[in-house]
């Protein structure tokens, strides 16, 4: 397998990522396993968990080929926009990969095991429910 990686973004702009090859996303999801899904929230994108050759755990998010109406340019001016987010609250964004074969395109970040801000914001009555706090992150009951 060659190296096909890449990279964008400067130190001066922001800090670099990668592109990764799509084989190398493939093997760290297992080819996009049912058991490394971890959302699906709509038909334009999915997120897996992946564990990429060092042992790193990422998340990949999985954009579907009929969202992905833009060109790579497009993508790539996007994608470097997404670079210059930076806050403590943020996940990292550490590469991304584009395939034209498949008309898809995939994001990485790093990986955070304490679920979506989704699943702190959608608030049922009758159900147990995550509340941000100062200090941590505990389960309450709505009232």
């Amino acid at each position: 397998m060659t190296d096909e990686r890449s990279s964008i973004g400067s130190s001066q702009e922001a800090p670099q990522i990668y592109r990764f090859n799509l084989e190398e996303i493939e093997c760290a999801t297992q080819y996009f396993s049912e058991v490394n899904l971890l959302s699906k929230k709509s038909s334009f994108a999915a997120t897996y968990k992946g564990i990429l050759h060092d042992g790193t755990e990422v998340a990949v998010k999985r954009i579907n080929k009929t969202s992905c109406k833009s060109e790579e340019a497009e993508f790539l001016m996007g994608l470097k926009a997404l670079t210059l987010l930076r806050h403590e609250n943020l996940v990292g964004l550490r590469g991304f990969c584009y395939s034209r074969a498949r008309g898809e395109s995939f994001l990485i970040y790093d990986f955070v095991a304490n679920g979506s801000l989704s699943e702190y914001l959608d608030v049922k009555c009758d159900e147990i429910h995550k509340v941000l706090d100062w200090y941590g992150i505990s389960p309450q009951r709505q009232t």
